[in-house]
């Protein structure tokens, strides 16, 4: 999980720096950190994977609503887990 989470930050910071983020690629990223059970950081790579989505009007086919479904639903879990209990900081 650990070699998933330093492909998929390279991944993520070349992409930024060509000034194009994919809401794939963060999805993925929101998943590891969950399995690290690192649930900020999940829902910040899962928000941004969502508003990547909901600002692209042109891709809105069926691969992105199911995307879009999977992190609602995967926010959705962090809410239930993390209500009530610390987070850790986000740094």
């Amino acid at each position: 999980i650990e070699e998933a989470r330093y492909h998929l930050l390279a991944a993520t910071n070349l992409l930024r720096a060509a000034d194009k983020e994919v809401a794939e690629v963060l999805a993925h990223l929101g998943d590891v950190y969950r399995r690290l059970e690192q649930p900020a950081r999940a829902r910040d790579v899962y928000e941004r994977a969502m508003l990547l989505l909901s600002g692209d009007e042109t891709r809105d086919g069926l691969l992105e609503r199911r995307l879009r479904q999977r992190l609602k639903l995967r926010l959705e879990d962090l809410d239930a887990r993390t209500s009530g209990a610390s987070d850790e900081s986000n740094p």
